[in-house]
């Protein structure tokens, strides 16, 4: 695996408690999830599968429960995270949890096999020269009309940081040895440019401030998008 995937997952292995704590039923900003619904359902496009990627602690597949939504694959990388969702959702049918690179996953799935895919702050830990064909594989992936809504930071860096519960002192955390983490910041522009050559096209890009908050301060602005094959 990728180095900098490495980190990335070793940090969750060693915050996901902390992470699934502070971010566990965050819903801000969800308006463009709560408008691919809207359009799935007019769709008439639910009878097809909807995945999340990149689940975390579930807070994504969470509000799409509460929507009434089933037949949901719950899609991460950390085993700890895995865990989590399993225990979460035990005995719940209408989820499948699955262990997965979110890239190796939608390789294996056949064409047109899902109405909706989300990327809830996911897409930030995935390997610039993997981008463009992941969006390629969503598009394969996704049912003529259906959606995919992503979100991530604004900004042009890519690389590796340093692990921001580390950074930020929080006392929770109680790690002696330096994390670090992959992260890919985007611009409208750039988003707009690889999903259109993915031939995916875009419905709504929604930018948001950034808000610091008592937990962790992120600096960087949000970007919310939502695009149609």
């Amino acid at each position: 695996m990728d180095k900098r995937k490495l980190l990335t997952k070793n940090d969750y292995s060693k915050i996901y408690r902390l992470y699934a704590d502070d971010y566990g039923k965050d819903n801000e900003h969800f308006d463009l999830i709560d408008k691919s619904i809207d359009i799935v359902t007019q769709r008439n496009l639910l009878k097809y599968q909807v995945i999340d990627l990149g689940t975390g602690p579930g807070n994504v597949t969470d509000y799409l429960l509460n929507k009434n939504i089933s037949n949901i694959i719950a899609v991460d990388f950390s085993p700890e995270f895995i865990r989590f969702l399993k225990k979460k959702y035990s005995g719940n049918k209408l989820i499948h949890v699955v262990c997965s690179d979110m890239l190796e996953y939608l390789k294996q799935r056949k064409p047109s096999s899902a109405c909706l895919i989300t990327a809830g702050f996911s897409i930030i830990h995935v390997v610039d020269k993997e981008v463009d064909e992941l969006f390629k594989e969503i598009h394969r992936v996704l049912v003529p009309g259906g959606l995919f809504v992503m979100s991530c930071f604004k900004g042009v860096y890519k690389g590796r940081e340093k692990e921001p519960y580390q950074t930020q002192k929080d006392k929770r955390l109680v790690v002696e040895k330096p994390l670090e983490l992959y992260m890919n910041y985007f611009t409208e522009n750039e988003l707009q440019k690889r999903t259109e050559k993915a031939k995916l096209k875009i419905v709504e890009l929604n930018t948001y401030p950034s808000v610091t908050s008592e937990l962790i301060d992120f600096t960087a602005d949000k970007n919310w998008l939502l695009v149609e094959k």
